[in-house]
This record gives C-alpha cells, structure tokens and sequence, in this order.
C-alpha cells in the first residue's frame, strides 16, 4: 500500500472545501493582512521593510511591506515561510520596536 503524508494547504468555508498538498506546498512569500492597527495612529507615506513575526515564539523575518490603504498591507518576505495562516496576527517590527499589527487573511485578501 501506498502512504504518503498530505498537509491542510488551504480551507474554504464558503464551498466546504479542504485543499491538501504537499510540505513544498505549505511555503509562501506574500499575504495579505487587514484590520491593521498603526501604533503610531497611520501608516507610513509610502511602503518599507522591515521584520515581520507571523507567530509568537517565531523569529522575525525581514520583509517588504506594500502599504494598500490605512488597514490593510501586503507583505512579502525575502524567503519563503511555512505555514501561514488566515486568521492568525502578523506583527511588524523596527528592531525592538512593534510598529504595528493586524490579522492574515491570505494570499489575495
């Protein structure tokens, strides 16, 4: 008998679906991220890099962040992440400095 190990790729409440993939599958270098919260009160003027945290005992992982409107942001890591998940926060970092933070949605909002 054939065995191999499959991963949650992917949940879809609104047709009741579940995607399964491969590990390889479960990397991505770019998410979106709404319900943003600006420490500072509002987005910077323009996009900018800076670390990310997308779980808690996580390092942080350098990024880009594209700036879509004042709650919502798109980041994209340099390297590919495991597992990021919808639901789960994204936390932005300037060194020891949170600048912000907000919720995964996914890959295209």
């Amino acid at each position: 008998m054939f065995s191999k190990h499959v991963y949650v790729c992917k949940i879809s409440a609104q047709d009741n679906t579940v995607m399964l993939g491969d590990e390889k599958d479960l990397y991505k270098k770019e998410f979106i991220v709404t319900n943003f919260n600006w420490i500072l009160g509002k987005p910077p003027a323009q996009n900018f890099s800076c670390s990310v945290k997308i779980r808690y005992k996580q390092k942080e992982h350098a990024a880009d962040i594209i700036v879509l409107d004042d709650n919502t942001v798109k980041i994209v890591f340099e390297q590919e992440q495991k597992a990021i998940t919808p639901g789960q926060a994204a936390v932005l970092y300037d060194g020891d400095i949170v600048l912000g933070g907000g919720t995964i949605v996914g890959e295209n909002g």
